[in-house]
């Protein structure tokens, strides 16, 4: 099985995507909503803890996702059409 083959590429990237739309969705139905049982005397500490930790899951897994759209420019048949594609919903969903 070829680790960097160009469907496996692909499907790295699906993945990597897929885990960033699970965490995106758990963040917003379930944590976010949950900061209005914070005490406002410590939301602010509480606020700097949720960055501290959430920036340990998402920015490995941004960065992969992010490399994996950069490779499947290189090493996908259709790789430039992919690649727009993905970068301009992958920076749009950054934007927001």
């Amino acid at each position: 099985m070829m680790f960097l083959g160009s469907e496996a590429i692909l499907i790295y990237h699906i993945a990597f995507c897929s885990i960033m739309v699970g965490v995106i969705w758990l963040i917003q139905l379930v944590h976010y909503p949950a900061f209005h049982f914070i005490e406002e005397s410590k939301y602010v500490l509480f606020q700097k803890f949720h960055m501290d930790r959430i920036s340990a899951i998402v920015i490995p897994v941004m960065s992969l996702e992010l490399l994996s759209g950069v490779l499947i420019f290189f090493y996908h048949p259709k790789g430039i059409d992919y690649f727009l594609i993905s970068m301009i919903i992958l920076f749009t969903i950054w934007a927001i």
